[in-house]
């Protein structure tokens, strides 16, 4: 008996080990910088009503995996969740898989996943981000092979956690605009405040140039001119 349970432990343990070592995909940042399993990000920028997440997926197998990402998202406050993922779309209301897919093994690209959060509905909350690999069903109709993706997990990919913090300041860092950063704030009497307010604010950049800006939106006007800086 002894026997068998230290046999029963060797392959839990085998088990587990192959899980973890089985990382066929990875999550890559803007930079091209591959982002370590477990880590934390953080989002603090909106533009265009949404709050982006900055990462790619690579398949790094060379072959073709059916996949989905698994995403927890119960701490949500408020807006929709949209993910799409694997060219999948899907809008998840709560905890749950992206849409499952078939992808080559030259797979990279964004995971185009976005927290869109009710106008001024400040937050600060995180969400989990895992990709999980399945297994391909073969089929012929009609002597045609057909492959679906399978329920069975047979190997899971990279965590990342994305701590989205969402205030009435948000925003304001994508004001920057050939390396100039904004650096003094008025409101439209003139009159200098702290920092950034909710709602159109007059910014004095280093370089002498001058915005009106709305941090809340994204939204900013340039000699007149409404434009979206990114």
């Amino acid at each position: 008996m002894k026997k068998f349970f230290t046999l029963l432990t060797a392959m839990l343990l085998s088990s587990m080990a192959f899980a973890q070592a089985d990382n066929k995909f990875e999550f890559v940042d803007a930079n091209g910088n591959v982002v370590p399993d477990g880590t934390t990000i953080t989002v603090n920028t909106i533009a265009e009503g949404k709050m982006i997440v900055p990462l790619r997926i690579r398949n790094t197998s060379g072959q073709k995996n059916a996949v989905s990402m698994y995403e927890t998202i119960n701490a949500k406050p408020n807006g929709e969740w949209q993910t799409c993922a694997f060219d999948n779309c899907v809008i998840l209301q709560e905890t749950g898989y992206s849409a499952k897919s078939i992808v080559e093994g030259s797979y990279f690209k964004p995971i185009d996943t976005e927290w869109i959060p009710q106008e001024e509905g400040y937050a600060t909350w995180e969400a989990t981000l895992q990709i999980r690999v399945f297994n391909i069903v073969k089929k012929k109709v009609f002597n045609v092979e057909t492959e679906t993706p399978g329920d069975e997990i047979i190997g899971y990919g990279p965590t990342v956690k994305v701590k989205f913090e969402y205030s009435e300041t948000s925003g304001i860092s994508t004001t920057r605009t050939s390396g100039q950063n904004a650096v003094t704030y008025y409101n439209l009497n003139g009159m200098r405040t702290n920092a950034a307010r909710h709602g159109l604010n007059i910014v004095k950049r280093q370089d002498g140039k001058v915005i009106v800006a709305q941090p809340t939106r994204g939204l900013y006007i340039i000699n007149g001119k409404k434009v979206v800086m990114k």
